[in-house]
């Protein structure tokens, strides 16, 4: 299934873009797009895709970047809220060769670009798909800010839960794979060898690229972009990684620095966060997997584990409204529904999934940023 990416058959310097989705944040945009601008190798052009619900804030951002930055071409695209679609709309409005896809509350060190465009650079016949940063847990912009975990799985606190639990939770984890939080709905993870021109560069493979982080190649995004209808944060960016795993190698560059700024979030809406999520990576492997037979044991054997893993996580915590559980439990019950429609109506159903679990959404999106994005895989 693995294809090879023929759009840099000759060494050549590829220029990058950076392509934002933004709602409400102003204040951390402004802090992601200076760092951006001021990078070594600055990109060519921005797309900001915004649907906050008072847009002047942000277009007085954007505003601002193109007076202090006239040398990239700036672009503020108004939108309406939903994460997928505004992701699409925003790289699809602009020219590089690679669209850096951060968030829009990652900030980059100064070389982070200069570092992870060396990577496409030396992949000369085009097989990496996707680069991902490296988190740092201190801002480039402000040394001393806290940083969390930017994961469910947070590094142990040895106060939070005793040691047998951790054991075990531990233990299933590495029975069942689960270090990989996104179920393989085409059988496997995409597996491909390291080219040799990119073996002095020390690169790490990844099986999944983190919405914080990644880049991607335009060429990918044109055969795989985001889907448009998920309007919740949680798997969808995974999912895409995924499926661009089919054409390439996802990569980690551990000299490509980024801070991801993160605020806790109550444990209510951890618990929405993670059902969202998993709707997200339900209505994504119906619509997506060349076999639904398949995939649908795949997601039902994850999402059972999930559930386990979930509810020792939560103990291990001592979080007993058992967010994380109730959650993955949703996507263990809801699993069947989506595999039992046809593909055109899988998203109907995540629509409505959404509602009924109390993931409360953006509006309806009006204008669908690609039609590809709905379209489903042959087969």
């Amino acid at each position: 299934m693995s294809l090879n990416i023929q759009d840099a058959l000759a060494p050549k310097q590829h220029t990058w873009s950076l392509a934002i989705a933004t709602h409400n944040r102003p204040g951390v945009l402004r802090r992601c797009l200076t760092l951006a601008a001021e990078q070594t190798r600055p990109p060519v052009d921005a797309a900001i895709c915004d649907s906050s619900v008072n847009p002047q804030p942000v277009r007085e951002v954007v505003d601002d970047m193109q007076r202090r930055y006239p040398a990239i071409r700036w672009h503020y695209v108004r939108a309406d809220p939903g994460i997928g679609h505004q992701r699409n709309l925003a790289w699809q409005h602009t020219a590089g060769d690679v669209a850096f896809l951060i968030d829009d509350d990652s900030l980059m060190y100064p070389d982070c670009a200069e570092h992870v465009m060396a990577v496409y650079d030396a992949d000369t016949q085009g097989r990496v798909a996707s680069v991902m940063a490296v988190l740092h847990p201190a801002a480039p912009d402000q040394a001393d800010e806290s940083h969390e975990p930017d994961s469910i799985d947070e590094p142990y606190n040895p106060d939070a839960g005793p040691s047998l639990t951790r054991r075990v939770v531990r233990g299933v984890k590495r029975l069942v794979d689960m270090d990989a939080p996104f179920p393989p709905y085409d059988g496997h993870f995409h597996e491909h060898p390291m080219p040799d021109a990119l073996q002095p560069l020390g690169l790490g493979t990844a099986r999944l690229v983190h919405g914080c982080r990644m880049t991607a190649r335009r060429s990918v995004l044109e055969r795989e972009p985001f889907s448009n209808q998920v309007r919740r944060a949680g798997g969808m960016e995974l999912d895409a990684s995924y499926r661009w795993s089919r054409h390439g190698l996802l990569t980690t560059c551990f000299q490509a620095r980024l801070h991801h700024v993160f605020s806790s979030e109550s444990r209510d809406r951890l618990h929405v966060r993670t059902t969202a999520s998993a709707i997200n990576t339900l209505a994504a492997a119906a619509f997506y997997a060349p076999d639904r037979r398949r995939a649908h044991g795949i997601v039902a054997r994850y999402f059972r584990w999930k559930t386990l893993v979930c509810l020792l996580h939560d103990l291990k915590k001592r979080d007993h409204r058992l967010p994380r559980a109730r959650g993955a439990m949703t996507g263990w019950a809801e699993t069947a529904a989506p595999f039992r429609l046809p593909r055109e109506r899988v998203w109907a159903w995540h629509r409505r999934a959404m509602q009924r679990h109390g993931v409360k959404g953006p509006q309806v999106v009006r204008k669908p940023g690609n039609p590809a994005a709905l379209a489903a895989p042959a087969g």
